[in-house]
């Protein structure tokens, strides 16, 4: 099967770290080591999830000469405005991201801090929607779709992969 994971960068920080290339960069390295068992077993595709934040940070290391740049080589992330997308909490950027690897999205995973992202990974029928509780907002979480809810990625760590119970994924 092909798992198909978008990171997005609040996703890949901690509780009260800050927001830094490096810290994220780490925290990348962590989720990669909790995605590896899923690559053993299946075809994994891995892509960044947030294109506005994506957007910002070039705006940001263009215009401020006191903050460390990000490493950003090509920006892309416009992908909802040329299509004529509807935003979060409508499933629609996700659906596209996934037709554009070519993957169904119950083949295909969210992971999401945001309550609205959680519902249209819910509502996109997504595999499995792995709700992020950066703010203490789990329940909530979980109770706008999240079929998993963990506060660090690294919890995902050994973990076998784990698929609501309502909806089939293709073997």
């Amino acid at each position: 099967m092909r798992v198909v994971v978008a990171l997005g960068g609040n996703a890949l920080l901690r509780r009260g770290e800050p927001m830094t290339a490096e810290n994220q960069r780490e925290n990348v390295r962590v989720a990669c080591a909790a995605l590896a068992p899923v690559a053993r077993e299946h075809e994994l595709v891995i892509s960044h999830g947030n294109g506005p934040q994506v957007g910002l940070l070039a705006l940001q290391g263009a215009a401020y000469t006191d903050v460390e740049t990000y490493p950003l080589d090509v920006l892309d992330a416009d992908v909802a405005h040329a299509r004529h997308l509807s935003g979060k909490p409508a499933p629609d950027t996700f659906l596209a991201g996934a037709d554009l690897l070519g993957v169904p999205a119950c083949a295909a995973a969210v992971f999401e801090d945001a309550l609205a992202g959680v519902e249209a990974g819910r509502a996109g029928g997504f595999a499995i929607v792995v709700g992020v509780d950066r703010v203490g907002h789990g329940a909530a979480v979980a109770q706008h779709g999240a079929d998993l809810v963990v506060t660090d990625l690294a919890e995902l760590v050994g973990r076998q992969p784990h698929v609501g119970s309502t909806r089939a994924v293709p073997t």
